[in-house]
């Protein structure tokens, strides 16, 4: 299992619970949730069901709570992602809702003025009780960044340049007592503090989604964890090894890698396959999955064109999460093989977040204890 090595923050933060595999829930703030179908229990974004879904997990002992950003949807007939919450708000509505679990925003960077969100970070951590965390994504989606009033999308290694002014700038707002000036290629802030300071010292626990080399540096440099998205554990592996080692050699740090999961859990392995050949191949909306996979591989630099027809059922089924499907053992024997690649936690989603929870309680977590992921 992955040895973890994070900062500490002071005042603790749920993220250091004492279980060895940490775990969090994404997705939970669109509609659909992680899937592209259009069966039957998935995600209404309803707020209601949000609070719902975060009680469960916290009487699951789960440690977070993940939200992805969406500004636009991805067309087909379901549309994912055009019916989503705004992320830092709905982050600060389950902060007042939850007690023990660490809340994230989720920002897609060139959206946002660092100014407006170091001070929004810093309000949820003070809502939550300094158990505010973000996750920051620097983009991938044109007709996102068109709808923000670009007309040409930074070339995918220039918009990690963008984000390194950004989350620079926020860092120090969050850090530094006297007022700064930064003038950089993109950003440009005079006179620039903030107050209060986050709860969390030196600042809430950030996240990024680093699988290319440009993505992985800016992980490396500023998060605290990788947030990797890779199509099997053999790739996993060599991810969390090069992610891990280049934060070490190029910064002195240590980064904490999750990976995602997607769980299918059923009585038996025909139950399961019925169930996905239903809710992936029946009722999948794969022409979102194409608009997808032809924004990543056109612009990411970092998922092959290859295998398209993979690719696609695995974003249809949970955003191109690794499968954890099959009956109770098998799941928890595919997060022990995720562990053993090296992950230091999983981001979970499910078809059906609340039955996929109160499942996971009753069901898996016990198998979980057993196999010495969770402390029970």
């Amino acid at each position: 299992m992955a040895t973890m090595a994070l900062e500490r923050r002071e005042g603790g933060a749920p993220l250091f619970s004492e279980n060895p595999l940490k775990l969090m829930v994404f997705g939970m703030s669109a509609q659909g949730g992680c899937t592209m179908t259009a069966a039957e229990g998935t995600l209404k974004a309803e707020w209601e069901e949000s609070v719902e879904v975060a009680r469960l997990v916290e009487e699951a002992g789960i440690e977070g709570i993940v939200p992805y950003v969406r500004w636009k949807g991805m067309q087909g007939d379901t549309n994912p992602g055009q019916r989503n919450f705004e992320t830092t708000t709905w982050a600060a509505g389950l902060a007042a809702k939850t007690e023990r679990t660490q809340i994230f925003t989720t920002v897609l960077m060139p959206s946002v003025h660092p100014v407006m969100f170091a001070k929004q970070v810093a309000t949820l951590d003070h809502i939550s009780g300094g158990r505010a965390a973000a996750n920051v994504v620097a983009g991938w989606f044109s007709r996102e960044f068109r709808l923000f009033g670009s007309k040409v999308m930074l070339e995918h290694d220039e918009r990690y340049v963008y984000a390194d002014e950004w989350m620079t700038i926020c860092r120090r707002l969050w850090t530094e007592q006297e007022p700064f000036t930064h003038d950089g290629r993109y950003l440009q802030v005079y006179d620039a503090d903030s107050d209060p300071k986050p709860l969390q010292q030196p600042h809430p626990i950030l996240m990024g989604a680093g699988s290319s080399p440009a993505g992985r540096a800016f992980a490396a440099k500023h998060c605290d964890i990788n947030f990797a998205v890779a199509p099997d554990l053999e790739i996993a592996a060599a991810l969390i090894k090069d992610c891990k080692e280049y934060a070490r050699r190029e910064f002195g740090r240590e980064v904490m890698v999750f990976g995602m999961g997607s769980i299918v859990c059923r009585d038996t392995e025909a139950e399961v396959k019925r169930y996905v050949d239903y809710y992936v191949h029946e009722k999948g909306d794969w022409v979102a999955a194409t608009t997808m996979t032809d924004e990543v591989g056109l612009h990411s630099g970092s998922i092959p064109k290859e295998d398209l027809d993979r690719m696609k059922a695995l974003i249809i089924g949970g955003m191109g999460a690794i499968p954890l499907h099959g009956t109770p053992e098998q799941v928890v024997d595919g997060m022990v093989k995720m562990a053993a690649a090296g992950f230091d936690g999983i981001t979970l989603n499910w078809p059906d977040y609340a039955a996929g929870l109160r499942q996971f309680k009753d069901e898996l977590l016990p198998l979980c204890v057993q196999a010495g992921l969770r402390k029970g």
